[in-house]
């Protein structure tokens, strides 16, 4: 459930995050999903899956290890298991967003759906792209 100003506190991560640049174990895909639903919700979305990793290597390994002791594939069968999947073209504002990615830790970045557009972590800082064929939304 949603909290009543979760538009208002999901501008403002947005915001503090807007010129903070990527880094592993911080500021990354899966601490920004963690982040926003903290945000909408005033509940963690997935604080047992951060860690204290701080190299693409680290994560990988860290999420390997999740992956296997909590019986999941991948990331993306974590998050269905805990958000409801949305087939739409044209999210709503506050959906979760996984984009398929050629990193080699999750292969799925992720982000939150902010109206027209979909804000994702980058070594700059947040980034607003527009919703693409192959995304995955799931509700908050």
């Amino acid at each position: 459930m949603r909290l009543a100003e979760w538009s208002h506190n999901l501008d403002d991560l947005i915001d503090s995050l807007r010129d903070k640049p990527f880094a592993w174990g911080d500021n990354d895909c899966l601490n920004f999903a963690n982040q926003a639903h903290v945000a909408m919700t005033g509940k963690p979305l997935a604080s047992d899956w951060t860690g204290n990793y701080k190299t693409a290597f680290g994560a990988k390994r860290h999420y390997v290890k999740l992956l296997k002791t909590q019986g999941f594939a991948s990331i993306e069968q974590a998050l269905d298991k805990r958000l409801l999947r949305i087939h739409v073209k044209l999210p709503p504002r506050g959906s979760l967003v996984g984009r398929p990615a050629d990193n080699q830790v999750t292969n799925l970045a992720l982000g939150v759906c902010i109206g027209e557009k979909v804000a994702f972590i980058s070594d700059e800082g947040v980034v607003f792209l527009p919703a693409q064929a192959g995304d995955i939304f799931w509700a908050i």
